[in-house]
């Protein structure tokens, strides 16, 4: 189970509390995933997921509550952050930033076909769409600069077991500006 921060019933009931979503019913850590700590949570008003951000930049958490506030205003089912009774989306919760969100009918697609394709081509496009007359922005943390640094970090390490000599050429001696030409 991908549960690197276990939680004990009180402290999500405390958590809950703080929200119009009813008693706490049940909840339990949700198998998969790499990063984060997610619980299923049930509540007299419905089905959430709660997340607890392991990893990352914290001061991104605000740009995403409000793209997926963007992307659900335009109509995308998106895991939007729900808000508490005072109006806030982002709380603390074992010293990690935590995001109650509803949880989304589906499943993992494990053999995908030309129609799954097409239905996350046609979703790409709502969400450019949804998003192009916005001032949402924000640096990519995994970008060509993240990019060109990893390849850095990893070329020295792969000279020395697949006997590349330093003479050899840098994929990072030239930088990339522009993807898109």
């Amino acid at each position: 189970m991908s549960v690197f921060t276990p939680l004990a019933r009180a402290e999500l009931e405390a958590l809950v509390d703080g929200f119009d979503l009813g008693r706490l019913i049940d909840f339990q850590g949700i198998e998969g995933g790499s990063e984060n700590s997610n619980f299923f949570v049930s509540c007299e008003q419905g089905d959430f997921v709660l997340t607890l951000v392991e990893r990352g930049d914290p001061t991104a958490l605000p740009f995403l509550v409000e793209l997926l506030a963007c992307l659900r205003g335009a109509g995308l089912a998106v895991p939007y952050a729900v808000a508490d009774r005072h109006g806030q989306c982002l709380h603390q919760l074992k010293g990690r930033p935590a995001l109650l969100q509803p949880r989304l009918a589906g499943r993992h697609v494990e053999l995908p076909d030309a129609s799954h394709c097409e239905a996350v081509g046609g979703w790409l496009a709502q969400l450019h769409l949804a998003t192009r007359d916005t001032a949402l922005a924000r640096p990519d943390e995994r970008g060509v600069d993240w990019m060109q640094d990893q390849a850095r970090r990893q070329l020295p390490r792969r000279s020395k077991t697949s006997g590349l000599n330093s003479g050899s050429p840098s994929i990072c001696s030239t930088p990339v500006t522009n993807w898109c030409g």
